[in-house]
């Protein structure tokens, strides 16, 4: 797509769908972390450390994403017909265990 209009100067339009699931699995440390706290043994900076592993759990799963060349009818910009410049796919987003 960055070709298409830096290269190829055409007008885009594109969408991203952000998708939100469980994520498979835990990090090693933050099933530790989780350990000390259900025993009420965190240390110093632990806690905050734990939060930050529940928070990246909550990020998204997948990018969803669908770019189209644009063209103008006259009176406004729709999707162009028959155009090469078409983008169409998705990005998982899977966290480092």
């Amino acid at each position: 797509m960055k070709k298409a209009v830096n290269t190829d100067k055409k007008i885009m339009s594109y969408t991203v769908d952000v998708v939100y699931g469980s994520h498979p699995g835990k990090p090693k440390r933050m099933l530790e972390l989780e350990s000390l706290a259900a025993n009420n043994k965190l240390g110093p900076g632990e806690a905050d450390e734990l939060k930050e592993f529940q928070a990246e759990q909550k990020l998204c799963t997948q990018f969803n994403f669908e770019a189209h060349e644009l063209e103008h009818n006259g009176t406004e910009w729709v999707p162009k017909k028959q155009s090469e410049a078409e983008f169409k796919g998705q990005v998982d987003n899977t966290l480092a265990l």
